[in-house]
């Protein structure tokens, strides 16, 4: 899929619970890779959207050492505001 198309967060509604509508907010995990030409070599890089608010169980998620940051060699933060 073409990475310009992506959508990184959205918002899906749920459901409805009387007259109010629920609504999930939803990030994305983008996974990149490149094949090096002359060694064959690929390397990935997976690129996870996140937000500063939301439910606990979203933060334990990345927080935790065996369910997320066992899975990568490195780890980079970076803080986009606009």
């Amino acid at each position: 899929r073409n990475s310009n198309n992506m959508k990184y967060i959205r918002i899906q509604p749920r459901n409805v619970r009387g007259n109010r509508r629920i609504y999930e907010l939803q990030t994305a995990v983008a996974t990149l890779a490149k094949t090096a030409p002359k060694t064959g070599e690929t390397s990935v890089i997976d690129l996870h959207s996140q937000l500063h608010f939301g439910d606990e169980s979203y933060f334990d998620f990345y927080n935790d050492d065996e369910a997320f940051q066992a899975q990568y060699d490195q780890i980079f933060y970076e803080l986009i505001v606009s």
